[in-house]
């Protein structure tokens, strides 16, 4: 029997865990949890 290992990285709506970056991605800019803050300013389209 081989057994796999699957890797659910969905969190909110629109958002996933980059396990490469350790960062949470939101459509337009990557969120990191250990700063506490995104990584790049808003889009100036919002």
């Amino acid at each position: 029997m081989n057994i796999q290992t699957v890797t659910f990285n969905l969190c909110f709506p629109g958002q996933y865990y980059d396990e490469l970056t350790k960062q949470h991605y939101n459509l337009n800019r990557y969120y990191n949890p250990e700063f506490g803050r995104y990584m790049e300013a808003d889009p100036e389209r919002v």
